[in-house]
Protein backbone atom coordinates (compact mmCIF):
# COMPACT_ATOMS: atom_id res chain seq x y z
CA UNK A 1 0.00 0.00 0.00
CA UNK A 2 1.05 3.91 -0.50
CA UNK A 3 -0.03 7.12 0.38
CA UNK A 4 0.51 10.53 -0.42
CA UNK A 5 1.81 13.05 1.77
CA UNK A 6 1.77 16.67 1.38
CA UNK A 7 3.54 19.87 3.40
CA UNK A 8 1.44 20.63 6.45
CA UNK A 9 -0.58 24.04 5.37
CA UNK A 10 -0.60 26.48 7.44
CA UNK A 11 -2.41 29.88 8.32
CA UNK A 12 -5.95 30.82 8.62
CA UNK A 13 -8.60 27.50 8.36
CA UNK A 14 -5.59 24.96 8.34
CA UNK A 15 -5.67 24.26 12.23
CA UNK A 16 -5.45 20.50 12.76
CA UNK A 17 -9.30 20.44 13.89
CA UNK A 18 -10.03 22.05 10.92
CA UNK A 19 -8.24 19.95 8.12
CA UNK A 20 -9.78 17.00 9.95
CA UNK A 21 -13.35 18.48 9.26
CA UNK A 22 -12.19 18.54 5.63
CA UNK A 23 -10.68 14.89 5.80
CA UNK A 24 -7.29 15.37 5.92
CA UNK A 25 -5.41 13.77 9.20
CA UNK A 26 -2.13 15.86 10.26
CA UNK A 27 0.91 13.65 10.77
CA UNK A 28 4.39 14.17 11.80
CA UNK A 29 7.52 12.46 9.54
CA UNK A 30 10.83 11.42 11.20
CA UNK A 31 13.85 11.40 8.34
CA UNK A 32 16.37 8.99 8.75
CA UNK A 33 18.81 11.65 10.25
CA UNK A 34 15.96 12.74 13.30
CA UNK A 35 14.67 16.16 11.36
CA UNK A 36 10.91 15.97 12.14
CA UNK A 37 8.43 17.39 9.43
CA UNK A 38 4.75 18.39 9.93
CA UNK A 39 2.94 16.60 6.79
CA UNK A 40 -0.65 15.61 6.11
CA UNK A 41 -2.71 12.89 3.91
CA UNK A 42 -6.24 12.04 2.75
CA UNK A 43 -7.50 10.87 5.83
CA UNK A 44 -9.88 7.67 4.09
CA UNK A 45 -6.54 7.10 2.53
CA UNK A 46 -4.42 6.55 5.70
CA UNK A 47 -7.08 4.41 7.26
CA UNK A 48 -7.57 2.17 4.26
CA UNK A 49 -3.51 1.69 3.95
CA UNK A 50 -3.22 1.03 7.68
CA UNK A 51 -6.00 -1.73 7.50
CA UNK A 52 -3.85 -3.48 4.70
CA UNK A 53 -0.86 -3.86 6.39
CA UNK A 54 1.12 -6.53 7.37
CA UNK A 55 0.72 -6.02 11.27
CA UNK A 56 3.77 -3.80 11.52
CA UNK A 57 1.51 -0.83 10.47
CA UNK A 58 4.60 -0.21 7.24
CA UNK A 59 3.74 0.95 4.35
CA UNK A 60 5.25 3.31 1.02
CA UNK A 61 5.08 7.08 0.90
CA UNK A 62 5.70 9.83 -1.81
CA UNK A 63 5.87 13.61 -1.03
CA UNK A 64 4.41 16.11 -3.08
CA UNK A 65 7.14 17.95 -5.22
CA UNK A 66 9.68 15.38 -4.72
CA UNK A 67 10.62 12.08 -6.85
CA UNK A 68 10.69 8.21 -5.51
CA UNK A 69 9.13 6.83 -2.90
CA UNK A 70 10.00 5.63 0.91
CA UNK A 71 9.10 3.06 3.70
CA UNK A 72 7.79 4.45 6.52
CA UNK A 73 6.47 2.89 10.31
CA UNK A 74 3.70 4.30 11.94
CA UNK A 75 5.21 4.76 15.58
CA UNK A 76 2.38 6.26 16.97
CA UNK A 77 -1.57 6.93 16.33
CA UNK A 78 -4.14 8.99 18.43
CA UNK A 79 -7.69 8.41 18.19
CA UNK A 80 -10.62 9.51 18.97
CA UNK A 81 -12.09 8.17 22.42
CA UNK A 82 -15.64 6.76 20.61
CA UNK A 83 -14.92 6.87 16.92
CA UNK A 84 -11.30 5.26 17.12
CA UNK A 85 -10.88 7.99 14.11
CA UNK A 86 -7.12 8.79 13.47
CA UNK A 87 -6.44 12.30 14.51
CA UNK A 88 -3.08 12.45 14.79
CA UNK A 89 0.28 9.92 13.58
CA UNK A 90 3.72 9.56 14.10
CA UNK A 91 5.49 8.51 10.88
CA UNK A 92 9.46 7.25 11.12
CA UNK A 93 11.02 6.68 7.90
CA UNK A 94 12.86 2.89 7.68
CA UNK A 95 14.66 0.81 5.48
CA UNK A 96 14.81 -3.15 5.53
CA UNK A 97 18.33 -3.16 7.55
CA UNK A 98 16.89 -0.89 10.72
CA UNK A 99 16.76 -2.26 14.05
CA UNK A 100 13.35 -1.20 14.95
CA UNK A 101 11.51 -1.82 18.25
CA UNK A 102 7.53 -3.18 17.25
CA UNK A 103 4.23 -4.54 18.58
CA UNK A 104 4.04 -7.75 16.70
CA UNK A 105 0.11 -9.47 17.00
CA UNK A 106 -0.39 -12.42 18.20
CA UNK A 107 -2.84 -15.30 16.13
CA UNK A 108 -3.94 -18.11 18.46
CA UNK A 109 -4.75 -20.70 15.86
CA UNK A 110 -5.96 -24.59 16.78
CA UNK A 111 -8.77 -25.98 19.47
CA UNK A 112 -7.38 -28.40 22.11
CA UNK A 113 -9.33 -32.23 22.11
CA UNK A 114 -10.56 -31.11 25.90
CA UNK A 115 -11.80 -27.89 24.38
CA UNK A 116 -13.81 -29.77 22.11
CA UNK A 117 -15.53 -31.93 24.73
CA UNK A 118 -16.30 -28.83 26.59
CA UNK A 119 -14.03 -30.65 29.51
CA UNK A 120 -12.16 -27.62 29.34
CA UNK A 121 -12.09 -23.11 28.17
CA UNK A 122 -9.12 -21.80 26.48
CA UNK A 123 -8.69 -18.11 26.88
CA UNK A 124 -5.86 -15.77 24.74
CA UNK A 125 -4.39 -13.42 27.29
CA UNK A 126 -1.62 -12.03 25.20
CA UNK A 127 -2.45 -9.95 22.01
CA UNK A 128 0.83 -8.45 21.30
CA UNK A 129 4.57 -9.26 21.45
CA UNK A 130 7.23 -6.34 21.64
CA UNK A 131 10.30 -7.21 19.82
CA UNK A 132 13.21 -5.52 18.41
CA UNK A 133 15.30 -6.74 15.79
CA UNK A 134 15.99 -5.89 11.74
CA UNK A 135 12.68 -4.30 9.63
CA UNK A 136 12.65 -7.30 7.36
CA UNK A 137 12.85 -10.13 10.07
CA UNK A 138 10.41 -9.53 11.57
CA UNK A 139 7.05 -11.33 11.03
CA UNK A 140 4.01 -9.48 10.34
CA UNK A 141 2.03 -11.56 13.09
CA UNK A 142 2.94 -14.70 15.25
CA UNK A 143 1.10 -17.92 14.65
CA UNK A 144 0.65 -20.16 17.82
CA UNK A 145 -0.56 -23.52 17.03
CA UNK A 146 -3.00 -24.03 20.93
CA UNK A 147 -4.01 -27.51 19.41
CA UNK A 148 -1.68 -29.32 21.37
CA UNK A 149 -2.91 -28.18 24.68
CA UNK A 150 -4.39 -30.67 27.64
CA UNK A 151 -6.38 -29.36 30.43
CA UNK A 152 -5.15 -27.06 32.77
CA UNK A 153 -1.84 -25.68 29.81
CA UNK A 154 -0.37 -22.96 28.92
CA UNK A 155 2.21 -21.48 26.36
CA UNK A 156 4.63 -19.07 27.87
CA UNK A 157 5.85 -16.32 25.84
CA UNK A 158 9.76 -18.20 26.44
CA UNK A 159 7.77 -20.98 24.21
CA UNK A 160 7.54 -18.96 21.11
CA UNK A 161 9.48 -19.49 18.01
CA UNK A 162 10.72 -16.36 16.50
CA UNK A 163 12.92 -15.54 13.14
CA UNK A 164 16.73 -15.69 14.13
CA UNK A 165 17.61 -12.29 14.66
CA UNK A 166 14.55 -11.12 16.63
CA UNK A 167 14.34 -10.75 20.38
CA UNK A 168 11.68 -10.81 22.77
CA UNK A 169 11.25 -7.22 25.07
CA UNK A 170 8.06 -8.96 26.34
CA UNK A 171 8.37 -10.62 29.93
CA UNK A 172 9.10 -14.42 28.78
CA UNK A 173 7.10 -15.52 31.63
CA UNK A 174 3.65 -13.92 29.91
CA UNK A 175 1.16 -16.35 29.41
CA UNK A 176 0.01 -16.32 25.71
CA UNK A 177 -2.83 -18.31 25.96
CA UNK A 178 -3.81 -20.92 28.28
CA UNK A 179 -6.55 -23.48 29.15
CA UNK A 180 -8.80 -24.62 32.15
CA UNK A 181 -10.77 -27.87 33.22
CA UNK A 182 -14.32 -26.29 33.00
CA UNK A 183 -16.85 -26.20 35.46
CA UNK A 184 -18.94 -28.95 35.44
CA UNK A 185 -22.59 -28.99 35.61
CA UNK A 186 -23.42 -31.98 38.08
CA UNK A 187 -27.02 -32.74 37.81
CA UNK A 188 -28.66 -33.48 41.92
CA UNK A 189 -28.94 -37.40 42.61
CA UNK A 190 -32.17 -38.39 44.16
CA UNK A 191 -30.75 -38.78 48.06
CA UNK A 192 -29.91 -34.96 47.05
CA UNK A 193 -33.44 -33.98 45.97
CA UNK A 194 -36.05 -32.32 48.20
CA UNK A 195 -39.74 -32.32 48.42
CA UNK A 196 -42.14 -29.96 49.65
CA UNK A 197 -43.95 -31.23 52.31
CA UNK A 198 -46.91 -29.81 54.13
CA UNK A 199 -47.52 -30.00 57.59
CA UNK A 200 -50.79 -31.07 59.17
CA UNK A 201 -51.46 -29.04 62.47
CA UNK A 202 -54.94 -30.51 62.76
CA UNK A 203 -57.79 -32.77 62.01
CA UNK A 204 -61.34 -31.33 61.29
CA UNK A 205 -63.88 -33.80 62.70
CA UNK A 206 -64.86 -36.64 60.20
CA UNK A 207 -68.72 -35.46 58.39
CA UNK A 208 -71.31 -37.12 59.93
CA UNK A 209 -70.09 -38.67 63.06
CA UNK A 210 -72.33 -38.62 66.10
CA UNK A 211 -71.85 -37.87 69.92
Amino acid sequence: MQIQLQPRASGPGNKPHQLRRQGILPLAIVSKDGHTTLVQTDMAEFVFALAKTDGLSRFDATMEGEKGKFSVLVKQIHKEAVSRRPIHALLQVVTDSDIVKAEVSIAVHGEPESVSRNEATMAQLLNVLEVRGRLDSIPGTIDVDASGLSESDKILVSDLKLPEGVEVLSSPDSVVVTTQIARAFVEPTPEDATTSEVEIIGESPASGDSE
